[in-house]
């Protein structure tokens, strides 16, 4: 997560329970896990990530409710 844990996205993310889940929140160079992310044309952005593959950035809180593809 690129931004808050204030933000409406963040919140979305951290809406579910999921005992397996690691969450992050930068930006931050001291955090390996967001390496070569940030804000999505200034907003803050969600990465989902699962056996080292990311899915494209998610930064509308209603598309974290979305099944993925």
């Amino acid at each position: 997560m690129i931004g808050s844990p204030d933000d409406a996205i963040a919140q979305a993310a951290l809406a579910g329970f999921d005992p397996d889940a690691v969450v992050a929140f930068g930006p931050s160079g001291d955090v390996p896990l967001l390496d070569g992310k940030g804000f999505v044309d200034g907003r803050p952005a969600v990465y989902v990530c699962e056996r080292f593959a990311c899915r494209a950035p998610v930064t509308e809180p209603s598309e974290l409710l979305s099944p993925s593809p």
